[in-house]
């Protein structure tokens, strides 16, 4: 993504977050890294060529509001109502939370964060 060596989401909102960090490529990896770490816990594969193992730093933290946090569970609520009703009763008493990347503050939803109707 950061790298240029993908095809899809080069201008994904989300890329912002990472983009603006001090060291770009670490932060996505580390990032990248956790997405794996959960995934194996909830049963789901992860391809391991996409994370740059070199570049995750787990002292890596960067900030998020709450208010992006927020706004994307409902987003993905909405859109697990319309895919997979299991998926979605299965987040119905999800605690908030966040990658192990961020920390949150409370605010509204990021400058960089693009928002999207929800249904």
């Amino acid at each position: 993504m950061l790298e240029g060596k993908t095809k899809g989401y080069r201008n994904h909102p989300q890329l912002l977050c990472f983009k603006n960090y001090s060291k770009p490529l670490s932060a996505i990896n580390t990032y990248l890294f956790y997405v794996k770490e959960e995934g194996s816990n909830r049963g789901f594969g992860f391809g391991q060529g996409k994370i740059a193992h070199k570049l995750v730093d787990k002292k890596i933290k960067t900030e998020v509001s709450q208010g992006q946090l927020d706004y994307g569970l409902q987003l993905l609520r909405s859109k697990l109502s319309k895919r997979s009703k299991k998926k979605f009763e299965e987040t119905a008493n999800l605690e908030r939370g966040a990658n192990d990347l961020f920390t949150s503050y409370m605010g509204p939803i990021e400058r960089w964060g693009k928002i999207k109707k929800i249904n």
